[in-house]
């Protein structure tokens, strides 16, 4: 996420994208007021302070090392 607009992946498959408007941030499970909601378990959430998009697929591979994602 860049803070406005993010990315989703599931099993390291591209699984979508979220944006946000003005006053409404994205929540854990869904974003308010969109009627947008997470129906499953979430084994495991990773937050960086800058952007590690460059870093995905090494990222990736390290949480397959540990949950065999794909």
């Amino acid at each position: 996420s860049n803070g406005d607009s993010g990315s989703f992946f599931l099993n390291n498959l591209d699984a979508g994208a979220f944006s946000s408007t003005v006053g409404v941030g994205p929540y854990l499970g869904g974003l308010a007021g969109t009627g947008q909601f997470h129906d499953g378990t979430i084994q495991e959430l990773i937050f960086y302070e800058s952007n590690q998009a460059a870093n995905r697929a090494a990222i990736a591979a390290e949480i397959n090392t540990h949950y065999a994602i794909y």
